[in-house]
């Protein structure tokens, strides 16, 4: 196993109760469980990890016009009055 990170998560009783029953099935450990799920979870998010954002064709708006300082407080009162 590669070089890991201690973290500690808070999980709803029935999702912590579903991965006992997984890790008990499977004759492994919670831990594992768990790694497998992220593993399997970032592998389906691969584009979205990989995207060069800076290259992302909306940053081209940026800019483009000037508005009150405050829009992004009071954006709801710029677009709705």
């Amino acid at each position: 196993m590669a070089e890991t990170k201690r973290t500690q998560l808070y999980l709803p009783i029935t999702q912590y109760q579903a991965i006992q029953r997984v890790a008990q099935v499977e004759r492994g450990s919670v831990a594992s469980v768990v790694r497998e799920a992220i593993k399997d979870y970032l592998a389906k998010r691969r584009a979205i990890l990989e995207k060069d954002w800076e290259k992302d064709p909306i940053n081209e708006l940026i800019g483009i016009f000037e508005a009150e300082e405050d829009l992004s407080i009071d954006h709801d009162k710029y677009l709705y009055g």
